[in-house]
C-alpha cells in the first residue's frame, strides 16, 4: 500500500527495496482493468496527462537515450522524485515491481507499488502519429492494490526522421478507492510535477553525456 515517510532525505535504495520486499509489490495485482494489453478501456473522466521535451538529434543521442529508458533511469539526479524498478538480469519484465516515490512536503515522502507493464503501440507520439517516427523505444508501468491512483504511465524515446530526438510522457489515470477518490481532485499538481521532472532530467543526462563525448 502506499507509504509515508518522514525524512530529510531522499529514500535510500535499500529502503525502496524493504518496502517492495515488505508490500509484496511484484505480486500485488492492478487496481484497474485498463492496463495494456487486457482489453479494458480508459475509464470515463480519467486525468490524461502529456509532456513532451527534445532531447537532441542524431543516432548517438538517441542509443543513449534509450539505454536510459531500459535501464529505467528517467528520474536520475532528481532530488523529489523517483522510479525504481527493481529486477534481475538485464533489464525489468512485464510484472516486475516498480516503487514511484515523491517529496509531497518538506520531510513527507510517499511510496507507491507498481509493477511494469507492456507499452501500448501508438501512445506519447507527437504530432503526425507515427508517421514521422523512425524508431522509438518504450517502458511502462501500472499500478497496484494499495495505490492511491488507479493509473498507467507509458515513458516513450523516439528517433524522427528528421533525426530529432525526443522524450513522451503519457499518463492516464483516477482515484482508487473511497480516499483515493478524495483526494484524487488535490493530486494533478503532484503528478504533473512528477512528470515534468522526468523530463528535464532525460534532458540534463543527455546534456551532460553530450559535454563527456
Amino acid at each position: 500500500m502506499t507509504s509515508i515517510k518522514i525524512s530529510p532525505d531522499r529514500p535510500s535504495t535499500s529502503a525502496l527495496c524493504s518496502y517492495a520486499g515488505m508490500a509484496s509489490v511484484a505480486q500485488r495485482a492492478y487496481n484497474h482493468d485498463f492496463v495494456p494489453g487486457t482489453g479494458g478501456p480508459y475509464p470515463a473522466g480519467a486525468r490524461v496527462i502529456a509532456c513532451s521535451t527534445t532531447l537532441g538529434s542524431g543516432r548517438m543521442c538517441y542509443a543513449a537515450a534509450s539505454r536510459l529508458l531500459r535501464k529505467w533511469k528517467m528520474h536520475e539526479g532528481s532530488a523529489t522524485t523517483g522510479i525504481s524498478a527493481l529486477y534481475d538480469g538485464s533489464t525489468p519484465l512485464p510484472g516486475s515491481a516498480v516503487v514511484t516515490w515523491a517529496r509531497m512536503a518538506p520531510l513527507v515522502w510517499v511510496l507507491n507499488p507498481c509493477r511494469v507493464v507492456r507499452p501500448a503501440a501508438g501512445l506519447a507520439m507527437p504530432p503526425g502519429g507515427g508517421q514521422c517516427v523512425r524508431r522509438s523505444t518504450a517502458v511502462a508501468y501500472a499500478t497496484t492494490e494499495g495505490h492511491l491512483i488507479a493509473g498507467v504511465e507509458h515513458m516513450r524515446v523516439t528517433f524522427s526522421r528528421d533525426g530529432t530526438v525526443a522524450f513522451q510522457v503519457h499518463s492516464v489515470s483516477h482515484g482508487a478507492g473511497f480516499v483515493g477518490r478524495a483526494l484524487f481532485p488535490l493530486l494533478a499538481p503532484a503528478q504533473r510535477r512528477f512528470f515534468h521532472e522526468q523530463c528535464r532530467c532525460m534532458r540534463e543526462q543527455l546534456c551532460d553525456a553530450d559535454q563527456v563525448r
